[in-house]
């Protein structure tokens, strides 16, 4: 099998299990506490196979990672917790690209940099500011500048307004 066909595997795995309502649950609760096979089967109605089956195609895709020193009293079933933070669905004429980043910034610069090309960059940690020179095509610079001048006008509008979310 190429490589280009087990990408495609992965990433019709990953649109079959996101597709899940029991998964897309499961990953949310198990962002903010450890979740155990009965605890969701409990919190869901479903039958505690039907939430192995789930929690073992998370694990297998890597969203989801089993933790083990939950063990409160007597019992000793296997606790799981959300081990991904942000997913990347890419689209273009290539087909479909999912990324998997550790947090929303690595995502967000996965998408970035697939279309600049960074000619330098100068990080000043006292300062707290980081320089970038890039060079892009004339559509993509045109995009970048009103996609920021967009989230400007949203966050001027969210502040005026006091109405943060």
């Amino acid at each position: 099998m190429s490589s280009t066909e087990e990408k495609g595997e992965v990433i019709e795995d990953v649109f079959e299990t996101l597709g899940d309502e029991l998964s897309r649950q499961t990953l949310a609760k198990a962002t903010t506490e450890t979740v155990t096979a009965s605890s969701l089967a409990d919190s869901f109605d479903v039958a505690p196979a039907t939430v192995y089956r789930r929690l073992n195609q998370l694990a297998d895709l890597g969203f989801i990672n089993e933790v083990n020193d939950i063990r409160e009293g007597p019992s000793s079933e296997t606790g799981y917790q959300t081990d991904v933070d942000a997913l990347v669905l890419l689209l273009s004429s290539n087909g479909f690209d999912v990324r998997r980043a550790d947090n929303r910034l690595d995502a967000a610069l996965s998408i970035f940099l697939d279309c600049t090309d960074v000619k330098k960059a100068e990080f000043s940690f006292e300062e707290g500011t980081a320089t970038v020179t890039l060079s892009m095509d004339d559509d993509t610079l045109r995009q970048l500048h009103d996609s920021y001048r967009e989230v400007q006008d949203e966050q001027r509008s969210l502040a005026e307004t006091g109405s943060y979310q």
